[in-house]
């Protein structure tokens, strides 16, 4: 049975084709999808194609729902408040090396120098640099919700049943609540290991992609530097080695990091959940979740 999608298209089809000539037959198509488009506009995704709605499992998300602008503003604030609280980082270490080098010259600084936008070129500024790293930040934080949602419908589509596609998409701080009411009367440590193990399987796909847009990032700035290792004229051993194919493999070294540090902050996120939410299920399990990874620092 044809939709109303279809329906609008054929008729704007016929239309066109009607004309006659050979140029309007060749904008036909055309005049079709424009017609579609506007009488029924839907989301544009692959090739700029008017796609039907998908059909979403559980709490899946929709494939570029953090593109539209809820999404977008989060991710916005996210990477403001991270930019600005490593540059106040920054700041701060550098003071106290000015103070250790001069300290009148930190006694001339005033506040404005510091937190004031219009001084942004100050070189205690916390704004310095600010929208170059809200740039990088919101595209690598936008590809790696891509890469996310793309590998969970890969993994929907040819590679597990439904009931672990549920599991890989599943909101846990919901779940956590969900499962209060289930297993808190019969035991604790009951519930902490079924919200662990939830989060463990729902946070597999975006440690996943953290990963690869990780060393994707990695690989390029590697390749870059053997390139300008190469246009200066440096030793071909030099050249070889930032990409990684001698036995001392930097680039390799720190794959493996890489790769450590991923599937260690998956599964201390797995147990900050559990251990969050049998603190305050959902609000506990968002923040446990969120923090424990943040450790993996200290042991890898």
């Amino acid at each position: 049975m044809a939709t109303g999608f279809d329906a609008r298209a054929g008729a704007a089809t016929a239309i066109a084709q009607r004309l006659g000539s050979r140029q309007d037959a060749v904008l036909a198509p055309v005049m079709a999808l424009s017609a579609a488009v506007v009488a029924d506009p839907r989301p544009l995704q692959f090739g700029g194609l008017p796609m039907p709605s998908e059909e979403l499992l559980g709490d899946q998300q929709p494939m570029f729902g953090h593109l539209m602008p809820t999404g977008l503003g989060l991710i916005v604030a996210k990477v403001s408040i991270m930019s600005l609280c490593g540059r106040l980082r920054t700041v701060q270490k550098r003071l106290e090396e000015m103070e250790d080098e001069d300290e009148e010259a930190v006694m001339n600084i005033e506040v404005a120098d510091v937190l004031a936008p219009s001084r942004h070129k100050h070189e205690v500024s916390v704004w310095k640099g600010f929208g170059r790293n809200l740039r990088v930040g919101v595209l690598r934080d936008v590809a790696i919700v891509t890469t996310q949602r793309i590998y969970e419908r890969l993994a929907m589509e040819f590679f597990v049943d439904k009931k672990m596609s549920k599991s890989l998409v599943k909101n846990v701080p919901r779940s956590a609540l969900r499962k209060w009411d289930r297993f808190a009367d019969q035991s604790v440590l009951l519930y902490m290991q079924k919200v662990g193990a939830c989060a463990l399987k729902a946070q597999v796909m975006f440690w996943l992609a953290l990963f690869t847009v990780n060393q994707a990032i990695d690989t390029y700035y590697t390749y870059q530097e053997a390139q300008h290792a190469r246009k200066k004229g440096a030793d071909v051993n030099a050249a070889a080695t930032a990409v990684g194919l001698h036995r001392n493999e930097t680039f390799v070294n720190r794959l493996i990091l890489n790769a450590l540090r991923c599937s260690g902050a998956c599964v201390l996120a797995a147990v900050g959940a559990a251990i969050g939410s049998a603190i305050k299920p959902g609000t506990g399990t968002t923040l446990g979740m969120n923090i424990a990874p943040q450790f993996v620092y200290v042991f890898i």
